[in-house]
């Protein structure tokens, strides 16, 4: 009896499993015209495949509400939307709202999401969520996003619109933009991985594209363009990975990784804000030329174990209105610069730009035979600073043109917060300030000592001593380290008072010796 019992109660669980997974065709008819004809998707227990139909005509689209219901898919690709006659308008599909396509399968391969094909969508104030309720590692939601794929807001961008990606998808189309909003964007969530196909994807003011814990975004496969616009963000999680060829060269928007910024492309990066906090910055496909560089126009902060390998260099570019600055924390990881064919591992500062060193020898350029060496520090314009609060080596300080000034601002507290210089070259002319300055802080590793002042038309050294010296009271020191000659800057050896007094005396009875002798 009871083992009767038990197989009648499992053959009914077998039975509900089946009749859930079942899913229904039904064609909803959008409205038309006016936003307050929007059709509701319907919303029961029923996983539908709802499939979108429009009114014989329409001039903005055919109309629905999310509604906050869960379908199995959507599809937007069967049916196409009426035609239009106004200017601006086009045929798409209207949605508001929040809804979730839940393909809810658990075999294996690609699975309907949602299909828009040759047609477009706008969805206006509400969030997208696609997700698997039976997750499946091998089991993949296709998400095809058409001509275009408009994540809108209203008027004032306060409000947020969001695609969410809770499963592991292939998603391609056209175009996804996500118009400026208060974190609105996209999403992918924890542990999950997107294989990413989009031709073009705009992200406008205070959107986000986020990568979630462990979760991996994959564009790599062609030059799919991403168009970070000022304000926005890319995030990445820890373990996470975005990896991508091309990025517009927009100014103005942040990347937080805490994960790994994985850039493939062969062209110029610019970014503004950069925090790589735990996580790892790749840039090493970059080819010859001007192009061969990432560009801060803001704030570079790397800490807690982050690490940076860039091909090519680094520029920090400011201007009079805002600093652009890299500072390496003291727990940071390392910073390897990379030769390319045109020119070695280099900094580049030019002008309004800072370096805030509180890590010992975090800077290395490594050859193009593998071999590690120090970077070039390429410097031109006016406000470059360098803040040295840990024993920094550079290969070569070279000045792009003349009239360049920089300020070195040694540890009043660390003295073996040293700066080795391999040598100076490039333009003459240049101002050059320091700051906290004593005697051997700072090294040229340089077996021409007559050439390190030539470069310099003003030296302004403000001593940790409370004096001022100039250009006439220092001098190169030659001395010994490694294994190598270098000049040690120190100030030219004046006696103190005392010291003249006794010289003065030396001299007067040099002077009575004389006379007495005659």
């Amino acid at each position: 009896m009871k083992k009767l019992t038990l197989t009648s109660i499992l053959s009914l669980f077998a039975a509900s499993a089946a009749l859930a997974a079942t899913t229904v065709d039904k064609t909803v008819m959008g409205g038309a015209g006016d936003y307050s004809t929007r059709m509701p998707i319907p919303k029961d227990n029923k996983n539908y495949n709802i499939i979108l139909e429009s009114p014989d005509a329409t001039s903005e689209g055919a109309m629905f509400k999310g509604n906050g219901a869960t379908v199995a898919s959507l599809d937007g690709a069967t049916n196409t939307p009426g035609t239009t006659s106004g200017a601006g308008k086009y045929p798409a599909w209207n949605f508001t709202g929040e809804m979730t396509i839940d393909i809810n399968s658990a075999e294996a391969g690609n699975i309907t999401a949602l299909k828009t094909g040759a047609n477009k969508f706008a969805w206006n104030l509400g969030t997208l969520t696609i997700k698997n309720s039976q997750s499946n590692s091998s089991t993949y939601a296709d998400i095809d996003l058409g001509e275009q794929f408009r994540m809108t807001v209203n008027v004032p961008a306060s409000q947020d619109s969001k695609l969410i990606v809770e499963t592991n998808a292939n998603m391609s189309g056209k175009n996804l933009a996500f118009a400026a909003s208060n974190k609105g964007g996209l999403f992918i969530e924890n542990n999950a991985t997107v294989n990413y196909k989009v031709t073009n994807s705009a992200f406008a003011s205070g959107t986000l594209l986020s990568i979630g814990q462990n979760a991996t975004f994959d564009a790599s496969e062609s030059e799919y363009l991403f168009t970070f616009y000022s304000g926005s963000t890319l995030k990445i999680a820890t373990g996470g990975t975005f990896r991508a060829q091309k990025i517009a060269n927009q100014a103005g928007w942040n990347a937080e990784i805490n994960g790994n910024f994985e850039y493939v492309g062969k062209g110029q990066l610019n970014v503004a804000n950069v925090s790589i906090d735990g996580g790892k910055f790749v840039a090493q496909n970059f080819t010859t030329g001007t192009s061969a560089r990432t560009v801060i126009s803001g704030n570079m902060i790397v800490a807690n174990g982050g690490t940076i390998d860039q091909k090519g260099g680094i520029e920090l570019k400011g201007t009079a209105s805002s600093t652009a600055s890299l500072t390496v924390e003291e727990n940071a990881g390392y910073i390897k610069l990379y030769d390319n064919n045109e020119y070695n591992g280099r900094l580049f500062l030019t002008g309004y730009a800072q370096i805030t060193i509180n890590k010992a020898d975090a800077f290395t350029r490594v050859l193009s035979n593998g071999t590690s060496g120090n970077a070039t520090l390429m410097l031109s314009a006016q406000n470059n600073t360098i803040i040295v609060n840990e024993q920094a080596k550079f290969g070569k300080f070279n000045y792009w043109n003349g009239a360049t000034e920089l300020t070195i601002e040694l540890s009043a507290e660390n003295s073996d917060a040293k700066l080795y210089i391999g040598g100076i070259s490039g333009a003459s002319g240049n101002t050059l300030t320091i700051e906290n300055f004593a005697d051997d802080m700072i090294c040229f590793w340089t077996g021409d000592e007559s050439k390190v002042f030539n470069y310099y038309e003003t030296i302004i050294a403000n001593g940790v001593d409370g004096n001022t010296y100039g250009k006439g009271d220092l001098t190169l020191v030659k001395g010994t380290l490694d294994g190598k000659d270098v000049y040690f800057l120190n100030r030219i050896n004046v006696p103190e008072p005392a010291e003249w007094a006794a010289i003065f005396g030396a001299i007067a009875l040099g002077f009575a010796v004389c006379r007495r002798r005659k």
